[in-house]
């Protein structure tokens, strides 16, 4: 059996070295910043307890929440990774490519084995629901439904989360497209 991830937040210095060194490795440009005061809420996976992130693919941005940890910084990377695809933008803006389909699954598990030597060593199970079933499917998590699904015992906000995966395609991402 796995061990539960604990988030440990990560310094300035430490985001910064870390943002670095995917850079190189990957060879991309990636920039970052910490959220602003009173700065919108992307995503309610990503913004659990100020871990909150999202990425300007434009700018090759990530934006972090205060608590931010090293699984959510790597998850926003590999969405910097996906913008190295020829014709990305192209294919993005015509819906032909998921944020979180295929394509991004393979990248952030290239981002992981990468930068923890193993990529089950991710904490596949906080991840969007689609994720966490296709990283069951690979065998990096014995969940099938994400870790913020399993702490709700309250059925009203358990079909409040599921009414809002019917309408979020972001939070879904459960097709096959690239």
């Amino acid at each position: 059996m796995m061990s539960e991830y604990i988030p440990v937040p990560l310094s300035d210095d430490e985001i910064r070295s870390t943002v670095a060194q995917l850079s190189e490795h990957f060879k991309v440009k990636a920039r970052w910043r910490r959220k602003s005061a009173g700065e919108e809420r992307k995503s309610v996976y990503r913004d659990i307890e100020g871990r909150g992130a999202y990425t300007n693919l434009e700018t090759k941005t990530m934006v972090f929440g205060a608590k931010v940890d090293i699984m959510v910084i790597l998850h926003e990377f590999a969405h910097i990774v996906d913008t190295t695809f020829p014709n990305w933008r192209m294919e993005t803006l015509l819906g032909f490519v998921s944020a979180h389909g295929k394509r991004f699954r393979g990248s952030l598990e290239k981002v992981a084995q990468y930068f923890l030597g193993d990529a089950a060593k991710y904490d596949w199970s906080s991840e969007y629901p689609s994720i966490v079933k296709w990283a069951h499917s690979k065998g990096y998590t014995e969940h099938t439904v994400t870790k913020l699904w399993r702490a709700i015992n309250d059925p009203i906000e358990a079909e409040r989360m599921k009414m809002h995966l019917d309408e979020c395609e972001v939070c879904r991402g459960d097709d096959d497209s690239e």
